[in-house]
């Protein structure tokens, strides 16, 4: 007929992938489609990585559960439910051990239970200076300490190290803290655990709009948002960035990686942006 012509509208063997030809690099994280392409080669089932355990627990006598009046001077156990989201997103089963008391005896019983169900400890608060910074220093005698504190802002107190086989991650108390250390340095770890192929680079040079002023001479990552628009993209800060308030997490979607030194950044400044990922 008028306007066809032989072998139009015919899918030839091998046109999405040849014989032969690797489907999936190693390391690999699988999307829907990706499924999807399997099921279509005929692969009804595959080799893959276990899922890694990953054991959740929150310390603090000032650390409060959700659901009941707050009492004074405490604070809902945000942490937690931050972690176990991030941790979910990324596939991880989650041991959640809950909520621990600034006691030696709970604190060492909940380390001593995570270390032998989990492949990694994850343990909010305790690695500070104080009295009841209790982490720190049963991680000392129960296991080992590789090293503590990282000259970063937000995020100085951290602790990492192994309990028994299990990998160990102590992060801060402060709830900004808590997850910019998560995303910045634990997510990248466990995915190595997981098996994961490195992640491309997130890191963008963009414009700044707005004014930044920096005193002190840590590392600083503050939250920022990236705006892309037809003219192009630049990136702005969320506001107030302190280690409490977690508005400034949840309206970023990058962080502005500001060098160990005092600056002053204004209006049109390149700044340099690493992009947020939680998946």
């Amino acid at each position: 007929p008028a306007g066809q012509r032989a072998g139009q509208n015919l899918r030839r063997a091998g046109e999405d992938i040849r014989a032969g030809t690797q489907v999936f690099p190693q390391g690999r994280r699988l999307t829907p489609a990706d499924l999807g392409l399997l099921t279509s080669l005929g692969f009804a089932h595959i080799m893959v990585m276990s899922r890694l355990r990953v054991a959740l627990l929150s310390t603090g006598n000032e650390i409060q559960a959700v659901g009941a009046p707050l009492a004074p001077g405490h604070v809902y156990d945000s942490n937690r439910t931050t972690l176990r989201a991030s941790l979910e997103a990324m596939g991880i089963t989650v041991i959640d051990l809950g909520l621990v008391r600034d006691d030696r005896e709970q604190i060492r019983a909940a380390l001593r239970k995570g270390s032998t169900s989990a492949d990694a400890v994850i343990t909010t608060g305790g690695v500070s200076v104080g009295d009841y910074d209790l982490v720190k220093e049963i991680l000392a005698k129960e296991g080992v300490i590789d090293f503590w504190k990282v000259g970063m802002k937000p995020g100085k107190p951290q602790a990492y190290g192994r309990l028994g086989k299990a990998a160990f991650f102590g992060l801060p108390g402060n709830p900004v803290s808590c997850l910019a250390v998560f995303l910045l340095l634990v997510r990248p770890a466990l995915l190595r655990m997981m098996g994961a192929a490195p992640e491309p680079d997130r890191c963008l040079q963009l414009p700044l709009r707005g004014r930044l002023v920096k005193k002190h001479t840590r590392m600083d990552f503050q939250r920022g948002v990236v705006h892309f628009a037809a003219d192009g993209a630049w990136v702005e800060s969320t506001g107030a960035q302190g280690s409490g308030m977690l508005t400034s997490m949840s309206r970023a979607n990058a962080f502005i990686v500001l060098p160990p030194s005092p600056l002053e950044m204004n209006m049109g400044d390149i700044a340099e942006v690493w992009l947020i990922d939680y998946a």
